[in-house]
């Protein structure tokens, strides 16, 4: 009776497995009332599939243990320091429960899936351990590996996720490393042209910004960067894709991967994954770092083959791409090699409250270039994706901030952030950064930034206000304004190791001093203050820039 019993069981477990797989089809269809539950252990529960030592994977099965004579079967669970085991299922997203017993050591142990790994929190209930998460299934096979000192688990639920269907208007998700992520204030004046190119998106687009620092394709495959992406992308929605800069990078193998390696990643895994699921992926090739050849006297591609290979697969895979390798290059040649430091992160020491020591950074961009990255890619989509073009917006009629006069400016960046915030006006094609500053000018400007009016800073007590704008006065009202709305006392300072010290007016020398230890105030390479030197609006935009950043840091 018992022998005929398991084979009528076995026989019902294979009839189950195929019809799971003739029902649940597709990633493009609703199987959201089909699933798997599998109880670990030998012991037997309704509607699970009991999984012991005898349970071998076996293709006509469809699933099993991978390594069951390294499990150890206990009451109502298996344990080793390594688990796998491998279910086969219909391409697809699902919702996945893992239960394991309360004595798993769940800070020691990692959940591997195709080599993704899991990096969801386990939480207690009722006594055990439960590890919740959505998968994104591109080939027909899930390959679970659990580790650690003693890896254990007891139950598995897999149920597909129920079909997700298009919305009123696509979303544009993008996947890449730090060239395009967002930065924190904290991190400012660095920024990804993700963090930017909405703006030149009507208001329909929603950009879902998945990229992350240091990654490759690898990378962001295998912590499951890529997979979170997959299960939250709908039909019709844009998946941008752009890697290069950290794929190439041999001294850091977690992240390096051969030209051959960088072509399968994308292929088999990005490309794949967002077509099954309705979306379209669109390859990027990546921007250029400050790669300059001097006897050629030109920019040149910091990762030619890489860049080949962006080409070779979207090509293999009909994709359109975006070239913004080439773009990037052609922009750098125009603004020449001094003229790229105006948008790369190429920072003097005090220039930038969040880099005190400044930084010489040839990959990374301020705002001012991730904008212009991002002009080119929006000119890219005007002339090759139409379905996506109508979504778009004339970049000069958005970002006014940019002027021809600046382009090449040192100080370029600060001089469109202050446009942009509104606090120095647009004032046509040109911004005439050498221009002289208006002292009632420059208390307009404080206002719109801080919200300070002139009478707060006793400028109303002064009978003959100047006309021009000083150094050692642009830097006083500016830390009267800084203190006031963070209300708080300013440091102390000294004067005592600048040449003009005796220059600076005597009731304004302690705020000059004070000013001068936040580097609000940054002296010419002689170490002279020059406190009545007259105000450029360039050397204003710094000035403010400084304040911006100490008020929102």
């Amino acid at each position: 009776m018992g022998r005929l019993y398991k084979l009528l069981l076995t026989l019902m477990i294979i009839l189950c497995v195929a019809l799971f797989n003739v029902s649940a089809i597709s990633a493009g269809e609703n199987t959201s009332e089909v699933g798997f539950k599998f109880l670990f252990g030998g012991s037997e529960k309704e509607d699970y599939i009991t999984i012991d030592q005898a349970s071998v994977y076996s293709e006509k099965i469809g699933y099993g243990l991978e390594n069951s004579s390294d499990i150890q079967i206990n009451n109502g669970s298996i344990s080793g320091s390594e688990i796998l085991f491998r279910t086969d299922l219909p391409v697809n997203d699902y919702s996945i429960s893992l239960v394991a017993p309360s004595t798993l050591d769940a800070a020691k142990t990692k959940v591997f899936i195709n080599g993704v790994e899991i990096k969801k929190p386990w939480v207690k209930q009722e006594g055990e351990n439960v590890l919740l998460f959505r998968y994104a299934l591109i080939d027909e096979a899930m390959n679970f590996k659990i580790t650690g000192e003693i890896a254990s688990v007891s139950q598995l639920s897999i149920n597909p996720l129920p079909k997700r269907t298009a919305g009123e208007n696509p979303s544009v998700f993008l996947i890449s490393d730090s060239t395009v992520r967002n930065y924190e204030i904290a991190r400012a004046p660095m920024t990804g042209w993700g963090q930017v190119i909405d703006r030149l998106f009507k208001s329909e687009i929603k950009v879902e910004n998945r990229a992350m620092g240091g990654r490759s394709t690898k990378v962001a495959y295998n912590e499951g960067r890529l997979n979170d992406l997959l299960v939250d992308i709908k039909p019709g929605d844009y998946v941008f894709i752009q890697f290069a800069h950290n794929d190439e990078a041999v001294n850091y193998p977690d992240r390096y991967v051969t030209v051959d390696e960088y072509k399968e990643y994308l292929t088999n895994y990005y490309i794949k994954g967002a077509l099954q699921r309705g979306a379209t992926p669109v390859g990027l090739t990546s921007m250029n770092r400050r790669t300059f050849n001097k006897e050629m006297g030109i920019f040149v591609d910091s990762f030619p083959t890489y860049t080949q290979a962006m080409k070779e697969v979207a090509a293999e895979n009909n994709l359109q791409l975006l070239d913004l390798n080439a773009k990037s290059l052609e922009y750098y040649n125009y603004l020449g090699y001094d003229g790229t430091a105006s948008i790369f992160m190429q920072l003097k020491p005090g220039e930038y409250p969040n880099y005190p020591s400044g930084l010489n950074d040839n990959t990374h961009f301020k705002e001012a270039g991730a904008k212009q990255m991002a002009r080119m890619i929006i000119e890219e989509i005007n002339d090759k994706i139409p379905d996506l073009s109508h979504y778009t917006l004339p970049y000069h009629k958005v970002m006014k901030e940019v002027f021809k006069d600046t382009e090449t400016l040192w100080e370029r960046e600060q001089i469109e952030k202050m446009v942009l915030l509104g606090v120095m006006p647009v004032g046509g094609k040109n911004f005439k950064p050498e221009q002289d500053v208006r002292f009632v000018d420059y208390l307009d400007m404080i206002e719109k930034l801080t919200g300070i009016q002139a009478a707060e800073l006793g400028i109303e007590s002064i009978v003959k206000k100047p006309e021009l704008l000083t150094r050692e006065m642009a830097v006083s009202l500016a830390l009267d304004s800084y203190a006031l709305k963070k209300n708080i006392t300013p440091p102390e300072g000294s004067l005592d190791s600048y040449a003009d010290k005796d220059e600076v007016s005597s009731n304004l020398a302690n705020k000059v001093a004070s000013a001068a230890e936040l580097n609000l105030l940054i002296p010419t390479e002689n170490n002279l203050l020059n406190p009545k030197a007259v105000m450029t609006k360039k050397d204003t935009a710094v000035l403010l820039y400084k304040i911006y950043i100490l008020l929102n840091r």
